[in-house]
């Protein structure tokens, strides 16, 4: 294949490449001036291999198998028997953000695959991954990043620890879910199983922060907030004591509305796990719509559920079609001035219209003051199966 041929294809490569990348991007949520920034730097970022020398492109899924099935159909793929070790990494890494970063910038290549320690780092030897092609393992100057090289008739693949992970155990025709499983299968590896990532980290910490202005809200609510005070009883408190601690136990990314942890639990969980006769089912429930419109609570709507948490609900429910559905809970977080000052606002709102307790609650009283939108936030419509939707049993 002559030069510029060779050229061409590599550019037309590159455009792929890149789009591909933008695409991501969009995926995973961002846009506006944050995704012109995000394609300015994958427009203009460097695209050289580890050597310096050629260019490389990154894996798709579609390559991502074909280097599988050959490693199947060749009988290869023992060859990559990975390495379960004790590491003390555990020190200094207790979320995957940081495993990434540490994978990624480590030749854990060497490490977790004990066929390639013999080769030196930068030095090229047979690649095992593809037929008629040489491999080196180095790291990108300019990225940092540690790659498994590969090269073919001039075509030059760079696959990550992860990629190599993933080909492999599995390959998935999702690149999130695969990275996913590599990652998790990584910290196997290394003895890391107990790590989570920055989010849920965070979504845990609001909990501990709501926890403990729970402790002392009672006494600051009287002082600053004195209609909201006289609204909330000692058994709502209880109840919303109860619920941040459902939510801190709940975390997980699987279940999240608008990037905050979302979680589901049903009033009767809740009034048999405080265990007073003030507070059965009933109580509960009024209690919550109390909570929920004052803002210290927001129930998610069923429509704005994701397919698959929407499943869960009716899994839950199962045949019997005349139980509502379990509702999912988002807790605001209280550390932040403009909760408590707009549950007192409501507060105010609530009592001026003769709402002074859970009791004194309706539908039809919100929906009377306050408008259709603030009553069904309370009060959910219930959410009706579609014929296809019905379970069979």
């Amino acid at each position: 294949m002559n030069n510029k041929l060779l050229e061409k294809r590599m550019d037309v490569q590159w455009k792929k490449q890149i789009s591909r990348e933008i695409e991501e991007e969009k995926d995973n949520g961002v846009s506006g001036k944050e995704l012109s920034r995000k394609v300015y730097h994958i427009i203009n970022k460097p695209r050289s291999s580890a050597a310096g020398r050629k260019q490389y492109i990154k894996p798709r899924p579609e390559d991502k198998k074909r280097i599988r099935t050959y490693l199947i159909e060749t009988e290869k793929l023992n060859q990559f028997d990975k390495l379960q070790r004790q590491t003390q990494l555990y020190m200094i890494i207790q979320t995957f953000d940081k495993l990434k970063e540490l994978a990624l910038t480590t030749n854990m290549f060497e490490l977790i695959f004990p066929n390639l320690r013999q080769f030196q780092e930068g030095k090229k030897f047979p690649c095992e991954l593809r037929e008629n092609s040489v491999a080196w393992i180095a790291r990108d100057p300019k990225t940092g990043i540690y790659r498994y090289f590969s090269e073919r008739f001039g075509k030059i693949i760079g696959l990550n620890i992860f990629d190599l992970i993933e080909i492999i155990d599995g390959v998935e025709d999702n690149p999130r879910e695969g990275f996913r499983n590599a990652i998790l299968e990584l910290a196997r590896l290394l003895g890391l199983d107990q790590l989570k990532d920055r989010w849920v980290l965070e979504q845990e910490s609001k909990y501990e922060r709501n926890l403990n202005v729970i402790q002392t809200a009672q006494a600051k609510m009287n002082r600053k907030y004195p209609t909201l005070g006289a609204f909330m009883a000692d058994k709502h408190m209880r109840v919303l004591e109860f619920i941040q601690h459902c939510g801190k136990s709940h975390v997980n990314r699987m279940m999240y509305h608008q990037g905050e942890a979302i979680f589901y639990v049903a009033t009767t969980h809740i009034a048999k796990a405080i265990d007073d006769k003030k507070l059965d089912q009933p109580a509960v429930s009024r209690s919550i719509n109390l909570l929920t419109a004052l803002g210290l609570i927001e129930k998610i709507p069923y429509k704005e559920l994701s397919k698959e948490q929407l499943d869960i609900a009716v899994g839950i429910r199962g045949d019997n079609g005349k139980r509502q559905l379990v509702t999912f809970f988002r807790i605001p977080d209280y550390t932040n001035p403009s909760t408590f000052k707009a549950a007192e606002d409501m507060a105010r709102k609530l009592r001026e219209v003769g709402i002074r307790t859970d009791r004194h609650l309706t539908e039809d009283k919100l929906r009377k003051h306050f408008g259709d939108e603030i009553a069904k936030r309370v009060y959910l419509p219930p959410y009706r199966l579609a014929p296809e939707e019905e379970i069979p049993f």
